[in-house]
C-alpha cells in the first residue's frame, strides 16, 4: 500500500503528467491555430507566426504578447479589459451545424448601422473544465482601443471598422452564452473553425509560463512595431518554429 501511495504521489509530481487540453483551430486558409490549456493558463498560437504567441491567465484574467525572436513581453492586459461594450446588436438565430462533432447555437452580430456583421457558432458551457475556464475569460473581454494608440484619444475609435468594433464588443456578451468555435462573414466566408479538442501529449510546462528575462515594451510600441513590420516587410523564419518552444 505505501509504494503504491508513493507511485500516486510522484506520478501527481511530475511535469509530464500535467493534463493539457488542447482546442485546434484552421483560419480562412486552412492555417492551423491551438490554444494549449491548463492550470489556469492558456498559449494560443499560430502556423502564420514562428515568433510570437499569446500568453493568458484566464483567471485575473491578463493577457501577454511573447515575442520570442525580440525577446520581449508586453502586457496587454488593459488592451483587452478597461474599455466599454457600445455598438452592437446581437441576435440568437437557433440551432447551428456541429462543430467538432458537438452541437452549436448560432448568434448574429450586427454593427450601429444595424448591417450583418458576421454569423459566430457557440458550444453552450462545453464540459471541460479548462474550456469553461476559456469561456469565462473570453466573458470578461472589454476591448480598449484607446490603450493600443493612447495619443489618439477618443480618435483611437477610428481605428476599427464598425463592424470590427461590433464583433470586438460582441465576444464578452457571446462568451456568457458559450464558447464561440466558427465564425462566417457576412459575405459567407469561413474565417475560423475549431477542428478537434485533444489531450496535449509531449508539452511542457514550462510554454504556459511567463518569461522572466524579457524585456517589457508597451502595447503602443508593439502596435507600432507590428505596423513597421506590415509596410515595410518582416524579418527571416527561424529555422526551427519558436512557437513550440520553451521562452
Amino acid at each position: 500500500m505505501r509504494k503504491l501511495l508513493v507511485f500516486l504521489l510522484l506520478f501527481t509530481l511530475t511535469p509530464g503528467a500535467l493534463a493539457f487540453t488542447v482546442l485546434e483551430y484552421v483560419d480562412r486558409n486552412g492555417k492551423v491555430s491551438l490554444i494549449t490549456l491548463q492550470g489556469g493558463w492558456a498559449r494560443g498560437q499560430s502556423e502564420k507566426s514562428d515568433y510570437t504567441y499569446v500568453l493568458a491567465d484566464l483567471t485575473a484574467p491578463r493577457v501577454y504578447f511573447v515575442d520570442m525572436g525580440d525577446r520581449t513581453l508586453t502586457d496587454a492586459t488593459r488592451v483587452f479589459f478597461s474599455g466599454e461594450r457600445l455598438f452592437f446588436g446581437l441576435e440568437k438565430a437557433g440551432a447551428g451545424p456541429e462543430v467538432a462533432g458537438r452541437p452549436t447555437t448560432e448568434y448574429i452580430i450586427r454593427d450601429s448601422n444595424d448591417a450583418l456583421c458576421s454569423r459566430i457558432f457557440l458550444w453552450e458551457r462545453p464540459p471541460e473544465h479548462d474550456l469553461q475556464q476559456l469561456q469565462d475569460f473570453f466573458a470578461a473581454v472589454r476591448v480598449n482601443p484607446r490603450e493600443i494608440m493612447p495619443g489618439l484619444g477618443t480618435l483611437a475609435q477610428g481605428l476599427l471598422s464598425s463592424c470590427a468594433r461590433a464583433e470586438l464588443d460582441a465576444i464578452g456578451e457571446l462568451a456568457r452564452r458559450g464558447l464561440p468555435v466558427m465564425r462566417i462573414t457576412a459575405w459567407s466566408e469561413t474565417t475560423f473553425r475549431v477542428t478537434a479538442v485533444r489531450q496535449g501529449n509531449g508539452i511542457k510546462a514550462c510554454m504556459l509560463a511567463l518569461p522572466q528575462s524579457y524585456t517589457d515594451l508597451p502595447a503602443p510600441a508593439l502596435a507600432l512595431k507590428i505596423l513597421n513590420r506590415a509596410l515595410w516587410g518582416g524579418r527571416s523564419k527561424p529555422p526551427t518554429p519558436l512557437t513550440l518552444e520553451c521562452p
